[in-house]
């Protein structure tokens, strides 16, 4: 999924809020996906990055008002999560606990 086609849908409002039974299956789907991922599938990486990046980029962007640290940002959570999934934890949604991570990750460039 390239930036501009996220830009592109932020801009113009294109998401839309899951019902409670797609919510489920969505996290049902995520719990399979970061079981693939940490026995090393790098498939199920992409499919969790195509799945959050656009979500990710509103809520990054919304704090940052930066593209290139947005950018940064989600990458730096996608390479954690490749590299150590262990370090993610989460119960029921996975979209919390990314955002959790970009919002320290944010953090840590503030810091620095």
């Amino acid at each position: 999924m390239s930036l501009h086609y996220v830009l592109y849908h932020i801009k113009e409002g294109n998401f839309r809020v899951r019902n409670k039974k797609e919510g489920s299956f969505i996290r049902h789907h995520d719990h399979i996906l970061f079981a693939e991922l940490s026995a090393g599938n790098q498939d199920a990486l992409s499919q969790l990055y195509d799945r959050y990046v656009a979500l990710l980029w509103k809520v990054v962007y919304g704090k940052t008002k930066d593209p290139a640290l947005t950018e940064e940002v989600i990458q730096c959570v996608f390479k954690k999560l490749w590299q150590n999934p262990k370090s993610f934890t989460y119960d029921r949604f996975l979209s919390q606990e990314l955002i959790r991570q970009c919002m320290e990750e944010i953090e840590g460039v503030k810091v620095s």
